[in-house]
C-alpha cells in the first residue's frame, strides 16, 4: 500500500563535491569501515565489525539544515552547501518493538518506472549500548549518543546494486568508489553556505549546462537555490532575506495521496 507521507532530508556537502553531483548525478556511497565513528557496525561483545556489513553502504541524511557543526565539518566550514531531498512516496516497511516505523522503502522518482530504490530508508537509532547483530543493516542503523545532533537518516543499500567506478586492484582484491544513480531526481532545493563563492545564480546556470537533453535531467533545471547566512541571534542559519531556511520542494509535491501507477508489491 502507498502512503501520502513525504520527507524531506539534507545532505552536507563541500562545494567541489555539490559540482560533481550536479555534473554526474551521482550520489557518494559511505562504506562501513571508511567512516569518523571507528566503532560504525561492531556489535555488542565484539571488537571488529561483522563482515556481513561490508556488502552494505549508504548515504546519510539529516531532518536538519541549520545546525553550525553540521555545516562546520561536512560542508567545508559553510563553504559548501546543502542538498534538500524531498521524497514524494514512501511505504513502511520495518518496525521497533513499540511498532514504531523505522524503515521505508523509496520510490523510484521516475513514475514511468513502477520499481523501488534498491535499499531502505532508516531512521538512525542513539543509545550508550552497542545493538546485538541481526542484520547488516539493522546494526548500521545504530550509533552512539554522541552523534545524537547528527539527527540523521541513512539510505542503506547493498553494494550489489551500485555503479562500482575508479577499480584498483589489491592484495584483498578490486576496490574503488561506490556510486548511486537516480537519487539526485529528488533533490528539489540547494542551499548554498554563508561562505560559498557561488551565488543561486551561478549553481541554476551549471545545473542548465549539465541538464541532458531529450533524457530525465539529473536534477529539475527549475530546482530551488538559496544562500544562508548567520541567524543574528541564534547558533542557526536563516535565508539571505532573512525568512527562515527552508525549501518546500513544490516542483516535487505529488498532486494526490496516492503515485500515478499501481505499486508492485515491496519485497521484505
Amino acid at each position: 500500500m502507498s502512503t501520502d507521507r513525504d520527507l524531506t532530508l539534507y545532505l552536507y556537502a563541500s562545494l567541489d563535491s555539490l559540482l560533481k553531483i550536479i555534473e554526474t548525478g551521482k550520489l557518494k556511497v559511505s562504506l562501513p569501515w571508511g567512516t569518523n565513528d571507528i566503532t560504525e557496525g561492531v556489535p555488542r561483545n565484539e571488537q571488529v565489525r561483522n563482515y556481513q556489513t561490508e556488502a552494505y553502504g549508504y548515504i546519510c541524511l539529516s531532518d536538519n539544515c541549520t545546525s553550525p557543526a553540521m555545516w562546520g565539518y561536512y560542508a567545508d566550514r559553510g563553504r559548501g552547501a546543502c542538498l534538500v531531498f524531498r521524497f514524494k512516496w514512501l511505504q513502511p516497511c520495518e518496525q521497533n518493538q513499540n511498532k514504531e516505523i523505522i524503515a521505508w522503502k523509496i520510490a523510484h522518482p521516475v513514475p514511468k518506472k513502477v520499481v523501488w530504490m534498491p535499499g531502505k530508508l532508516y531512521q538512525v537509532e542513539y543509545g550508550e549500548e552497542r545493538s546485538v547483530f541481526k542484520s547488516a543493516e539493522d546494526i548500521l542503523r545504530y550509533k552512539s549518543s554522541d552523534w545524537k545532533h547528527e539527527r540523521e537518516y541513512r539510505y542503506i543499500t547493498p553494494l550489489a546494486d551500485t555503479k562500482l567506478e575508479n577499480i584498483i586492484d589489491t592484495s584483498y582484491g578490486k576496490t574503488g568508489l561506490y556510486f548511486v544513480t537516480d537519487f539526485t531526481k529528488y533533490i528539489a532545493g540547494i542551499i548554498l553556505g554563508p561562505r560559498c563563492q557561488l551565488q543561486p545564480i551561478d549553481v541554476i546556470e551549471y545545473v542548465k549546462k549539465y541538464t541532458p537533453k531529450n533524457k530525465d535531467p539529473h536534477i529539475s533545471p527549475d530546482v530551488d537555490v538559496v544562500k544562508a547566512k548567520f541567524s543574528p541571534d541564534l547558533y542557526s542559519f536563516i535565508r539571505q532575506d532573512d525568512s527562515p531556511l527552508a525549501i518546500t520542494g513544490q516542483s516535487l509535491t505529488p498532486s494526490s495521496p496516492k503515485p500515478p501507477f499501481t505499486w508492485k508489491k515491496t519485497e521484505d
